[in-house]
């Protein structure tokens, strides 16, 4: 091994040195992965549940753990779907229905929280976005975040960029964790 990185043939001298364009290209879907809004509903679930009245732990803690099922859940049936309706329509689609969910959440959760509101109804829509917005990042961006990588390089390239691929992840959850606390 010893020999194999110092000759210039080993990963370490010519692997993640050498990347070519469409391995960096698919970085900008690895970061928007990670900020497109799950971070929040999955970190801040229980602070957005206290913000709309849902104060017990034990509560919160069956909302978070219901969430994880059904995501599991679309996460599979989304998987099962890529080839049926397509990459870029699921991805599209998706990133449209983002900005509907969070719009509608932060609209929600704004109105609950600036008086001292008793409105059910408004708590529990704000929860079923919550939701709703759980179900599509899992149906859409799940399935697509290894395979959108692994699709955009060649054959010879694939090891680099998904190295390439976890790095960028990492980082970015590093970010996420680091500034959300």
């Amino acid at each position: 091994m010893e020999k194999c990185l110092l000759d210039g043939h080993g990963a370490f001298r010519s692997g993640m040195l050498n990347i070519s364009f469409p391995a960096i290209y698919h970085d900008p879907t690895d970061n928007h992965t990670q900020w497109s809004g799950n971070g929040a509903v999955s970190y801040f679930l229980p602070v957005l549940l206290d913000t709309i009245g849902v104060k017990e732990e034990r509560t919160q803690l069956l909302y978070n753990a219901f969430l994880n099922v059904i995501s599991f859940v679309m996460a599979s049936i989304g998987s099962r779907f890529v080839d049926r309706i397509g990459r870029r329509p699921i991805l599209l689609i998706g990133t449209s229905l983002f900005v509907v969910w969070w719009t509608i959440i932060t609209i929600l959760t704004a109105i609950y929280a600036k008086q001292d509101n008793d409105n059910l109804a408004g708590s529990r829509a704000a929860i079923a976005f919550i939701y709703v917005f759980g179900i599509t990042f899992s149906f859409a961006y799940t399935p697509l975040q290894t395979l959108y990588p692994v699709e955009c390089l060649s054959y010879s390239e694939r090891a680099k960029g998904l190295g390439m691929y976890n790095l960028i992840v990492n980082i970015a959850s590093f970010f996420n964790v680091s500034t959300n606390l």
